[in-house]
């Protein structure tokens, strides 16, 4: 093998092409064309979707009235109430999105079912280390 790759095309070229064979560089060139700029949107609405379209309107639906629920269902843990209107926030809590998932409220206390608060957030590696090397000498887990 003198170090090429070959693609196989799904269907041939009108000229018959079935492989196309590239060196590693121009492989990589390819593919590297391929991947978007950071923090480029990768869907673009055009026509009655577009954000400032006249039509929208006529088509998008309204957000439900109800401050409870989602258009998906889900009861909306992520809102906040300010001056008598809802303000839906644009991230999802983790603990919601663990419950949205996989059905597991982290934040309910496995001893007596209310509902627990963070009291810190640990982001020190160092810190993080020493307590879990602390909780791994104890016999039995907390």
């Amino acid at each position: 093998m003198d170090g090429r790759y070959a693609f196989e095309l799904k269907t041939p070229w009108p000229d018959g092409t079935r492989v196309i064979f590239f060196s590693g560089e121009e492989l990589v060139a390819r593919l590297s064309a391929l991947v978007p700029p950071p923090r480029m949107h990768l869907v673009h609405y055009f026509g009655v979707l577009a954000p400032n379209a006249r039509l929208r309107k006529q088509v998008v639906p309204e957000p439900p009235e109800d401050a409870d629920q989602d258009p998906c269902g889900h009861s909306v843990a992520y809102a906040e109430t300010r001056n008598g209107r809802t303000i839906r926030r644009r991230w999802v809590p983790w603990a919601q999105l663990l419950l949205r998932v996989f059905a597991v409220d982290v934040m309910a206390c496995p001893r007596c079912d209310s509902r627990m608060q963070r009291i810190a957030v640990i982001q020190q590696p160092r810190v993080i280390a020493a307590m879990l090397d602390c909780l791994s000498r104890k016999e039995q887990p907390p």
